[in-house]
């Protein structure tokens, strides 16, 4: 490797973009908090109120905490190198380049992700989807995703680092 080359791209979950979701979901239980406190919308029946407004302050609760969780994790979550890709959150070893047979990076709705292709996954380990890491699932038997939307890198980034360490893989 020529002196000053880059040797891995590292991606960690991205404060600022953990900020914003959590501020967009506290709004939306604040505001659900306030139309049960001053409005007539929702229920008249005091106890009714009383239970919505705790549903909102659980769930503002239940954000924060989340949010805190993330925040202290600044592990990497996807790390391309010559050797190959690491995604903790999907595979339990490191991928070699052989072993990814395609790639992809979309953007539904719900946020960019990338799409790995893996043809014989079983031998990385991979994870299974659980509730402390909702990032990274399975997407069929050969497909992975990962959110990358809250990583602290964009798309342009990501497809960047295949392109520079596996410019042989093939999009889609």
């Amino acid at each position: 490797m020529a002196q000053g080359e880059i040797s891995s791209v590292t991606f960690r979950l991205s404060s600022a973009r953990a900020w914003q979701a959590m501020w967009g979901s506290v709004t939306g239980a604040g505001f659900l908090l306030a139309i049960l406190v001053v409005g007539d919308i929702l229920p008249s029946n005091k106890i009714d109120r009383i239970g919505l407004a705790v549903v909102a302050l659980l769930f503002i609760w239940s954000v924060t905490k989340e949010f805190e969780k993330g925040q202290s994790d600044r592990s990497p979550q996807l790390v391309f190198d010559s050797e190959g890709l690491t995604a903790p959150g999907l595979f339990g070893r490191k991928l070699p380049w052989a072993a990814i047979t395609g790639f992809e990076v979309v953007e539904p709705s719900e946020g960019t992700a990338l799409i790995l292709t893996v043809p014989d996954a079983n031998r990385f380990e991979p994870s299974r989807a659980s509730s402390d890491n909702d990032i990274a699932v399975l997407v069929g038997s050969d497909r992975f995703r990962l959110e990358i939307a809250v990583l602290d890198g964009t798309r342009a980034d990501v497809e960047g680092a295949f392109q520079r360490f596996a410019p042989h893989l093939r999009k889609g």
